[in-house]
């Protein structure tokens, strides 16, 4: 009788491996302010985050939806930000006005971002008033939501966006920063009741 042939052997099943995943290196440091500490986080020279002290968690949580597999790598000066922003809180406002960043986001947020930088220190903004600078008018809203998102806080500077009456609308670092930050860079500024702020001179002049 012939035999049939022998059933090949199969090779036991081998499951492919992965990609190692390289973690981004991302810089921390902080430093201490009259407004409490400021803790920076950059990637490279490039400022991802800059946040207070009780919103450190937030902003960890938005890098790690950034870089999930980051790695924090704690220094004294990430990007030279820490120095740049003691010399603004000591009064040299224009130090902060070359730093790099990277801020994630989207495309319109990026030109929002970008023209919050255009506001000079000392000078305030409405939210209408960066909508038409912006070409926009009609998007005061979406242009406040892409405000609120800013996570580079005083370099991309939103504290000097106000309401249309004066006010100092919210800010994520808190409203009395916000205020603090305005008197620091000449913008007179007076407290109402209760927890609430405006200009002293609320006639906003028109955009520079």
């Amino acid at each position: 009788m012939q035999r049939s042939p022998a059933s090949p052997r199969h090779s036991p099943s081998i499951t492919p491996k992965r990609d190692a995943v390289v973690p981004i290196d991302l810089l921390f440091g902080s430093l201490d302010s009259s407004i409490g500490t400021i803790v920076v986080a950059c990637r490279g020279s490039a400022a991802c985050a800059i946040e207070f002290v009780p919103y450190e968690n937030r902003m960890r949580a938005e890098l790690r939806a950034r870089f999930p597999h980051f790695r924090r790598v704690d220094t004294s000066d990430p990007g030279g930000v820490c120095s740049r922003l003691r010399t603004y809180l000591q009064g040299q406002f224009d130090a902060l006005d070359d730093i790099a960043i990277d801020a994630g986001g989207t495309p319109f947020q990026h030109k929002v971002w970008a023209e919050l930088r255009r506001i000079r220190s000392g000078t305030v903004v409405t939210y209408g008033e960066l909508a038409k600078r912006l070409g926009i008018p009609n998007a005061v809203r979406e242009v406040g939501h892409a405000n609120a998102l800013n996570a580079i806080n005083i370099v991309v500077p939103c504290h000097r966006v106000v309401g249309a009456n004066g006010s100092l609308a919210g800010y994520s670092g808190g409203i009395e920063r916000k205020a603090w930050l305005l008197q620091h860079e000449g913008v007179a500024v007076k407290k109402l009741n209760g927890r609430s702020f405006t200009l002293v001179r609320p006639r906003i002049p028109a955009w520079p």
